[in-house]
């Protein structure tokens, strides 16, 4: 699907992840001159009226959020029966707590950082956790 255009204005540049609500995909948008990310609504979803209205819904509450660990949301549109959002496309390196901000570990066993959605939605926001038991920073 790479190199695909849609809605004339998205240029496909690769598959990001599935999840629950839908599939992400890097693309250039041609109108913007930059890189977002777009989420698909899987289509199963999008056919029920109820499950629309709330992605909708999502999507106008994420756009009026303005914070440093929610991505920003631009657009959300349909094209070919799919029905998708527009966000900032964001890379990142993710710590969890317990490695500060240099990333040096202080857990006192071995530590799994794992990425997880901050809340149930279509608003993209990722935030970090240890499965490790922290140990306190030592001066």
């Amino acid at each position: 699907m790479p190199g695909f255009l849609l809605a004339g204005r998205y240029r496909i540049a690769g598959f990001l992840g599935r999840g629950g609500m839908g599939e992400v995909y890097r693309v250039d948008d041609l109108k913007l001159g930059e890189t977002v990310a777009l989420k698909f609504l899987p289509e199963e979803l999008a056919a029920r009226a109820e499950t629309l209205e709330l992605f909708l819904n999502e999507v106008r509450t994420a756009h009026r959020i303005s914070h440093s660990n929610v991505c920003r949301v631009h657009d959300v549109g349909e094209a070919g029966g799919r029905h998708f959002l527009s966000m900032e496309y964001v890379t990142a390196r993710i710590s969890p707590p317990c490695c500060g901000a240099s990333g040096g570990c202080r857990a006192t066993r071995p530590c799994r950082p794992r990425a997880r959605s901050a809340a149930a939605s279509p608003r993209p926001t990722i935030r970090a956790s240890c499965t490790a038991t922290s140990s306190p920073p030592t001066s």
